[in-house]
């Protein structure tokens, strides 16, 4: 069977491959998952599409949820497709269930909420339903599940009209599109014969050179049944030959140095010696060690080579390289034993370095699974390295660059520097920080009003403080967020109107994965984080000072005036 794997994207085949095998299950709760093996690994994203196809006919149709390195090649883990649609709704359009069909109902609810919701980043604009059939009933949601204040799971939905209404949803893909089709079917009676003798016993023996595949169909059932398998046994002689149940004289012949043992108490699997006079062997040493050689004159003399594998190769946890005087641990792959489903973790050993690419050149790296399922660091051609939070898709992938010359974001404005509850310590620079002012990078410009300027900086409590957390013991002046909320609060202004004052819910950070998650009270209420951006004051200081400034000119103007008139009245007196 092939698996063609579908972008949950826009459907687009991203992989075929072959499967290995499998394990196909579907149950009526549509909670059982099924399972595949490739010999490849796929980009796969959680939320693509299996499409399993026999020769032309669909065989499975179900949802990726996951890859894994298995002892075969790779597990593949695949939800059942109507999980696609495990999601709260609300219950909207009840009246079709009683005067048209639940079939139709399902149309809608579908169409409404994943297909054409009006919503680019959440619509599937690929999946089309239909009702084949339409099974009108006199019953609410609510009698069907279990709907909580008007809003219902529709996948659980979908399992309880199919259990009591025999209603199903058949998918099929067609032209780059999901087909989905509801329809009531009658289901089949099963009839079962127990009218069965209690025992019945049968032994058969099968003597087979090699079983690939053994299947035994039985017209009727049958209990206790014993199966013996035999195989020929095949041993390797001490002269070095093979021999099993055929003689040694018989296979000497065909086998000749296939097997051979040294006098130094090696013992070696070699190639057959054809038409060609190149031979390889695979030598396995009596302290354990196992070298590969080639010979180019039948064996006369051999010479170590580069052992190379196809595929890939296995080790338990440790890999070790010996330099002809250390045994030195270079490379684990170890559980990391703790509740996070994260797999094993690699750690490089040595001189703590890594090279990536020819000699000490280093040239990319990259996360092995890429983009698509969450890449983290990677180094760029012109030694950059580039920092990516994990993403599902390439249009969501953000990148912060460090070069030679600096660190910056590869989009404007897409990266802040620290959180609210997560800040920096201290920032040393040698010039001051530069903030956005171009006027083409504005809108909705106007004068500052004088009023609130005013207001704003007179209100202002400067006050000395010492931070709970610094290790300075030093003491900082400045202003408290919460008596400048009050202030705003007084001059009827909030924080939509002055950027200075910034109100943020606390939050912490996994110690692992570093996800930011809100803090909350005793109460279970967010905890805040207040804080100030003393640049926006700036503009009210330059404000009050020139209206300051205006007064102070019209006083001096005015103070000239007086003194003129008062050395006039002097001079008559």
């Amino acid at each position: 069977m092939i698996l063609y794997l579908l972008s949950r994207d826009d459907l687009t085949i991203k992989a075929v491959q072959t499967i290995s095998s499998y394990e196909l299950k579907e149950d009526i709760d549509f909670n059982d998952t099924s399972s595949i093996v490739l010999a490849d690994y796929v980009q796969m994203e959680d939320g693509d599409f299996a499409l399993i196809k026999d020769g032309a006919d669909q065989a499975y149709f179900g949802i990726c949820q996951e890859i894994k390195p298995s002892d075969t090649g790779y597990t593949v883990v695949l939800r059942q497709k109507e999980t696609l649609f495990d999601a709260t709704i609300f219950n909207d359009g009840e009246e079709l269930i009683q005067t048209v069909g639940i079939e139709d109902y399902i149309v809608k609810a579908v169409n409404d909420n994943f297909a054409a919701s009006g919503d680019p980043l959440m619509d599937m604009n690929y999946i089309h339903v239909t009702a084949a059939t339409h099974t009108s009933i006199s019953a609410k949601v609510s009698t069907i599940v279990g709907a909580d204040n008007g809003v219902f799971n529709l996948k659980t939905f979908l399992g309880n009209v199919r259990q009591n209404y025999g209603i199903f949803l058949d998918f099929a893909v067609d032209n780059g599109a999901i087909m989905i089709g509801v329809s009531r079917r009658e289901q089949a009676v099963l009839n079962v014969d127990t009218k069965l003798p209690e025992m019945m016993e049968l032994t058969e023996t099968y003597s087979v050179k090699v079983l690939a595949r053994l299947i035994v169909k039985w017209d009727t059932p049958k209990t206790n049944v014993t199966t013996d398998m035999v195989t020929d046994r095949t041993d390797v002689t001490s002269d070095g030959y093979i021999a099993s149940s055929k003689s040694v004289a018989a296979l000497k012949e065909d086998i000749n140095k296939r097997v051979v043992e040294g006098s130094s108490g090696w013992t070696a699997l070699q190639s057959k010696n054809a038409a060609g006079t190149t031979l390889y062997r695979f030598q396995l040493q009596n302290n354990g060690a196992i070298t590969v050689y080639y010979s180019t004159d039948s064996g006369a003399t051999w010479t170590a080579q580069s052992a190379i594998f196809n595929n890939r190769i296995r080790f338990n946890q440790i890999l070790q390289a010996y330099d002809g005087k250390n045994v030195r641990d270079f490379l684990w792959v170890l559980d990391d034993g703790d509740d996070y489903n994260y797999g094993s973790e690699l750690i490089l050993q040595g001189a703590g370095n890594m090279y990536v690419g020819s000699g000490e050149s280093p040239r990319s790296l990259y996360n092995v699974n890429g983009v698509g399922s969450g890449e983290t660091m990677y180094l760029s051609s012109d030694g950059s390295i580039g920092f990516v939070p994990n993403c599902n898709t390439i249009a969501n992938r953000k990148v912060a660059w460090l070069s030679s010359a600096a660190l910056y974001p590869a989009v404007n404005g897409a990266f802040t520097l620290g959180t609210s509850s997560l800040r920096w310590g201290q920032i040393y620079s040698t010039a001051g920080s530069i903030s956005t002012s171009d006027r083409n990078q504005k809108h909705d410009i106007e004068a500052l009003d004088e009023t609130r300027a005013v207001g704003l900086i007179m209100g202002a409590v400067p006050v000395m403080y010492k931070y709970n957390d610094g290790t300075s013991g030093r003491t900082h002046w400045g202003l408290i967020a919460q008596d400048v909320e009050k202030l705003l609060a007084a001059l009827g202004m909030s924080s939509m109107d002055f950027a200075g004052f910034a109100k943020s819910q606390r939050e912490k950070a996994d110690g692992r994965t570093g996800e930011l998650t809100p803090v909350l009270d005793d109460e279970g209420q967010p905890v805040y984080e207040y804080g100030l951006r003393y640049e926006e004051f700036v503009a009210a200081l330059i404000k009050t000072d020139q209206i300051q400034q205006r007064r102070i000119d019209a006083q001096e103007q005015r103070l000239a005036c007086l003194e003129k008139r008062l050395k006039i009245l002097e001079e008559k007196a």
